[in-house]
């Protein structure tokens, strides 16, 4: 007892995070090239019984009827359409719920099935048997995997259930809880006593209990740590390097009664109140106490939600060129009070410059240029900034609209002047833009008839063009990173529509066999399964493929034996004569 020990700062039950990064911001990762932009709304298809008499009578109203219908053309936001949202990952980091329940009920395509398992708190809340009858029979085979345990044993609990209530399932948690709380008070209890017990009072303590969740213990050091033993508290760092990063609303009161006017000289840091539903309370408590100071832009740099920034703004306090960072490196609430920004200050050259050369600033640029379009035309822009800053969103603008056009690619003269690369446009997995873009430079993809003429001396099943035989051509390019990402809807609309890359595709192993390496690498099933199943275009020969792989020991080599998954997949297509495959 009264030892120092080494402290957990992480966030825990009796405790808030107590050390952050230097930045001090959580990050947003987005898997897309740094040309791309982030497409973040979508819609859902619901059937929807109008009978509210007072509906009617306000639809009625001619002029309400047409400001209505004036904004269903209007692409408000960048846009993912219902058709084309396929991935678990972005649905769960946009909180889509109904979204994926809407897909699963509906029997639709999904990929990153494996995703889950890092956010089962999320998918646990989601209150619909239906939902998880469907989803455990669709996915079995991603269930059977060592990643999948815990979400397979939560599935089993409640479809194993004897009553099939949810609800049930939610009071039984909730019982456990409360259970759980009591072994967890006794633990406590613990904690608090260990202080009581220290001999050597350590700033690195004093810091930790009032990060506590519970008032008991912060109320503890403040009162015997602080005032009783007038700072008698040792430290390896003087007090000023030591943030205390208070979140439990009941301490922060009792700290702010305390040093008034900040008369013990303590550092406050706000990230665990910036997310609190009463934070301007408790910013109106600190700021009357003199517990903090409005020239330390370190406060609003790191803001967490718009009505942090609000707030600060309104009560006048700095900032610095660091803010942008928060912005761009954040989440959505971050990043939308980007334009909050733009009509409440008149932001400076170097910030805009500062703003555009963010590394996180490039896979949402779509936003930022939106927001941006928003507040000033081009026009106005090139006006009000030097040209650097003016061309560089003029070309961003370019960028914008290659990638969120209705499918218009005539105005480029060659597929290689649209200011976005075919990687990105196809990372985006929107079906309607690689449509037009093939079907406008189809001449250009690599996919004419004479494709099919190379090396005519091979069979149809032993066809096979080596590297030096033929480039990447823009179809492959589109095709790879389609597959990459999961867009199963654009390999389907490609081969579908498109009879010529369906041949060559089917007819040489060296086009198809890239596809099933990034397949396998990415998990994707669902596609491989496409794949394999693709036939030849013959009347005579509807016989499904035979894959002869070029080089199988590479393939074989990317699959981890301890991937449950792609191991038993591909034993299963080796046992059909589908493949052959050493794993």
């Amino acid at each position: 007892m009264g030892k120092v020990k080494l402290i957990d700062f992480t966030e825990n039950e009796y405790f808030y995070q107590g050390l952050f990064a230097q930045k001090q911001i959580k990050k947003y990762v987005f898997e897309l090239p740094s040309d791309n932009f982030i497409a973040f709304d979508h819609y859902t298809r619901e059937k929807i019984s109008i009978t509210a008499p007072s509906f009617w009578s306000v639809y009625r109203n001619l002029h309400v009827r047409i400001t209505i219908f004036s904004f269903i053309h209007r692409p408000l936001l960048p846009f993912h359409k219902y058709s084309d949202i396929n991935s678990i990952k972005w649905i769960f980091r946009y909180g889509s719920m109904q979204l994926l329940i809407d897909k699963v009920k509906r029997d639709e395509y999904l990929c990153d099935i494996l995703f889950i398992s890092k956010q089962l708190d999320q998918f646990k809340l989601i209150n619909d048997f239906e939902f998880y009858s469907l989803f455990n029979q669709k996915y079995k085979r991603y269930l059977e995997t060592n990643q999948m345990v815990k979400v397979k044993e939560f599935l089993d609990s409640v479809l194993n259930n004897s009553n099939n209530s949810i609800l049930n399932r939610f009071s039984f948690v909730k019982k456990t809880n409360n259970n759980d709380n009591n072994q967890q008070s006794k633990s406590f209890d613990q904690v608090l006593k260990g202080y009581k017990a220290f001999n050597v009072l350590h700033f690195s303590n004093f810091k930790r209990a009032l990060e506590s969740k519970r008032f008991e213990l912060g109320k503890f050091v403040l009162d015997e740590w602080l005032v009783s033993n007038n700072q008698k508290l040792t430290s390896h760092t003087s007090w000023n390097s030591m943030e205390i990063y208070i979140g439990n609303r009941e301490i922060l009161q009792h700290y702010c009664e305390i040093n008034v006017e900040n008369k013990y000289g303590l550092k406050l840091r706000l990230n665990n109140l910036y997310n609190r539903d009463d934070f301007q309370e408790c910013m109106n408590l600190i700021q009357e106490t003199g517990n903090i100071d409005f020239k330390d832009s370190i406060h609003m740099d790191h803001f967490k939600t718009k009505e942090n920034i609000l707030w600060f703004l309104k009560h006048d306090y700095l900032y610095s060129i660091h803010l942008f960072n928060t912005i761009v490196e954040g989440n959505r609430q971050q990043l939308s009070a980007l334009p909050i920004l733009l009509k409440r200050l008149q932001l400076t050259n170097d910030e805009f410059v500062f703003l555009f050369s963010l590394p996180y600033a490039h896979p949402k640029r779509a936003e930022i240029i939106y927001y941006v379009l928003n507040r000033f035309t081009v026009e106005e822009f090139g006006k009000l900034y030097p040209k650097y800053i003016a061309s560089s969103l003029s070309f961003f603008v370019d960028q914008y609209k290659a990638i969120y056009t209705t499918g218009d690619y005539s105005q480029y003269p060659s597929v290689w002047d649209i200011p976005i690369s075919l990687e990105s446009l196809s990372k985006n997995g929107n079906t309607q833009n690689i449509r037009s873009l093939v079907n406008t430079f189809y001449n250009e993809m690599g996919v004419s008839k004479n494709a099919i003429q190379l090396n005519p001396n091979y069979g149809d099943n032993d066809a096979y063009l080596s590297e030096s035989d033929e480039e990447e051509s823009p179809i492959d390019t589109i095709l790879q990173s389609a597959t990459k990402c999961g867009h199963l809807q654009i390999l389907k609309m490609l081969f579908t529509e498109f009879e010529e890359i369906h041949r060559v595709y089917c007819t040489f192993t060296s086009k198809s066999f890239p596809l099933i390496q990034a397949a396998t690498a990415a998990s994707h099933i669902e596609i491989l399964d496409y794949l394999f199943s693709l036939q030849y275009l013959s009347d005579q020969d509807t016989t499904p493929l035979f894959i002869k792989l070029p080089s199988p020991h590479s393939l074989a080599h990317t699959i981890s034996k301890d991937d449950t998954l792609l191991v038993s997949y591909y034993k299963e297509l080796k046992k059909k004569n589908r493949i052959q495959i050493n794993i």
